[in-house]
This record gives C-alpha cells, sequence and structure tokens, in this order.
C-alpha cells in the first residue's frame, strides 16, 4: 500500500512578543497538516516555557498507543533550513511525535519570525480492519464449516440455511447454548444444527457475520434493524443489541416512529429507544397532548404509555383510568357522582 505524505508550514510574525503571553496562560500553538485523510486531524504544535524554550513536536490522532511514522521538522531561519527532530525506528506516542525543546534564540530570524516546515509519511494499515476481512472471509467461503443455521418465518416458504464455525459460535453462550447436536448422523454431515425462528435470512446473516466479525455495516442495520435488535435480544449480544437500538432510536421524527417502536418497549429492555422516545414527547409535549396517535398507544401500550408520558401527560392517564369506560351506566354514573353530586 502507498504511503501517504503530507506537509505544513508553521509561520510566527514577532513570537518573542508572543512567546511572553503565551507562557503566562499556558496555550499550545498548533496548525493542521491537510493530506492524511485517514488520521485526521495531524497538526504541528508548539508549547512557550520557560527560560524562553519552546517545546516542538507532532500530534496525530491515535490509532494505538504508540506507532512508527516517518516524519522531519525543521526550522527556516533566514532562509537555511535546519533540521530539528526526524523519525528513528523507536515506538512513539503518536501524540507527541519528535517533541523536541528548544530556546527561542536559535529558532528566530533576524526579523523575529518563526518559522517550522514538517514533513510526515505514514504506512496505514488497520490491523483491526484486517483481521475482520479474514475473519468476514472465513464466514463467506464456508471452509471447514461443522455448524448448520437454519432459519424458518412465513414470509417464505422455504427453509434458508447458513453455515458457520463451532469454534466461532461457542464464543457466544447463549446462542451456543441453543445448538443441538445429531450424533446418528454420518460422519461427513453437519452433526451441530440450529433454527431461528421469526426472522428473515438477510438478518441472520448480518447477525452471524457481527459474530464473526465484532461489527456490523451501516447498510446491513438500514435494512434489518428491528429483526437484528430481536436476535441480538434473545441471544444476550449486548453491543449489537446496543447498535441497533441506537440506529433504530436516532429514526424518530415523530409519533409515528414511535408507536412503531412500542412492540420493543412493551417486550424488551430497550433503554436507549426508550430514552429516545420520552426525549421527543418532553419537547413535544403539547402536539402529542392533541395527536390520535398518542391515544392509540395509551390503548395499545397503557404500560408504554405511561413509562413514556411526562408529568402532565401521565396524570391525564391516570384520571382517564380512573373511569370505567367499558360499562356506560358505571362511566355516567361516576362521572356524575364525581362533578354534580353534592
Amino acid at each position: 500500500m502507498e504511503p501517504e505524505r503530507a506537509e505544513g508550514l508553521f509561520l510566527l510574525d514577532n513570537f518573542s512578543t508572543i512567546h511572553q503571553n503565551m507562557f503566562r496562560f499556558d496555550v499550545v500553538l498548533s496548525k493542521n497538516i491537510v493530506g492524511i485523510d485517514h488520521l485526521k486531524p495531524v497538526s504541528i504544535c508548539v508549547k512557550p516555557k520557560e527560560n524562553q524554550i519552546v517545546d516542538i513536536w507532532i500530534n496525530k490522532l491515535p490509532t494505538n498507543e504508540f506507532t512508527h511514522t516517518e516524519y522531519k521538522i525543521f526550522v527556516i531561519k533566514d532562509d537555511q533550513r535546519v533540521l530539528i527532530s526526524s523519525s528513528t525506528f523507536a515506538f512513539e506516542n503518536e501524540e507527541e511525535l519528535g517533541l523536541v525543546t528548544k530556546p527561542v534564540g536559535e529558532l528566530l530570524s533576524a526579523d523575529g519570525s518563526f518559522q517550522l516546515e514538517c514533513f510526515i509519511e505514514i504506512n496505514s494499515y488497520n490491523l483491526s480492519n484486517e483481521i475482520r476481512q479474514k475473519y468476514k472471509q472465513i464466514f463467506n467461503e464456508e471452509r471447514y464449516a461443522d455448524c448448520k443455521i437454519h432459519v424458518t418465518g412465513e414470509s417464505y416458504k422455504t427453509d434458508e440455511s447458513f453455515f458457520a464455525h463451532r469454534c466461532i459460535l461457542s464464543q457466544y453462550e447463549h446462542f451456543y447454548a441453543a445448538l443441538t447436536f445429531h450424533d446418528h448422523e454420518p460422519k461427513d454431515q453437519i452433526k451441530c444444527h440450529i433454527k431461528i425462528f421469526d426472522s428473515t435470512p438477510e438478518a441472520v446473516k448480518s447477525f452471524l457475520l457481527f459474530l464473526y466479525c465484532g461489527y456490523i455495516e451501516e447498510e446491513q442495520l438500514r435494512a434489518n434493524a428491528s429483526d437484528i435488535l430481536l436476535l441480538a435480544d434473545l441471544y444476550l449480544i449486548e453491543n449489537l443489541k446496543y447498535s441497533a437500538e441506537c440506529y433504530l432510536a436516532a429514526g424518530i421524527f415523530g409519533l409515528e416512529d414511535i408507536f412503531r417502536l412500542c412492540g420493543f418497549m412493551d417486550r424488551l429492555n430497550v433503554p436507549t429507544i426508550l430514552e429516545a422516545c420520552q426525549e421527543f414527547i418532553r419537547e413535544h409535549e403539547a402536539e402529542v397532548k392533541k395527536h390520535e396517535i398518542w391515544m392509540e398507544i395509551q390503548m395499545d401500550y397503557h404500560d408504554v404509555a405511561l413509562r413514556l408520558a411526562t408529568d402532565g401527560l401521565r396524570e391525564e392517564i391516570i384520571f382517564r383510568d380512573s373511569f370505567n369506560f367499558d360499562d356506560p351506566e358505571d362511566f355516567f354514573y361516576d362521572f356524575y357522582t364525581r362533578f354534580f353530586a353534592e
């Protein structure tokens, strides 16, 4: 892979005066270096210190605690470029690459200006992403698979199945516990099976890919968020469940969206979705109060409505509950005795 290269220029006039002012407030001066897309921001930093000295370094957004990056830092003094720091093969803190301390007098040009030049080269290699791609390949190729996942639902006529590896699935206790073993199968046949009901093949495939790779792509969530949430809740895959919750919570723009999520709040523990719905209702209480869908939520998901309601809306629900609407005769009797009888 071609390394990414960039350079930056740091220029200040009257740095001696600026140095004194910056020292009093313990301020770090910095300028971004453009051209390193995947590791933004990268910047060259200067921090004035006591006794007319400064610290100079390159700050790079950490990807690991230590890294090796090729770089050179020059000071340009009266048209002469002087190397003051460069990379070695030692491990360094990514946030303080090339840290060097210099007297101000050695850095200034005759006119009092202070100019730094920086060159940086990064060989990008994402180890986590490389491992994920390897595990995704293992799943897709089905090589040495010893487990079969059957997906059964009402929306399609025939079962669809996927092959997987017990050594991977065994890392997820509750999913692995659902596997059944058919020891009577011939030696060359798959003996480990699991049936997943009321889901879709697309959702199950995304779910399995998460078990292999530890992440889920946005387009997979967009297409299958509800089914993925149910699978993650059923098999206690908490980080996947949280991802699905966050995606669904981000799509709340009206009471219609909340109504669609009430089934989850009624059956599952989904605190992220609940909090997002509560926040929407709190911010739009006046409109919610008059909306017919709010009445539907109260009728179809009464307990959920009480959890979602603000104090004012909750009082209205409790007051309405005190009347017996199922029996008109009892309702009118209650209404009359409360408001008209002496």
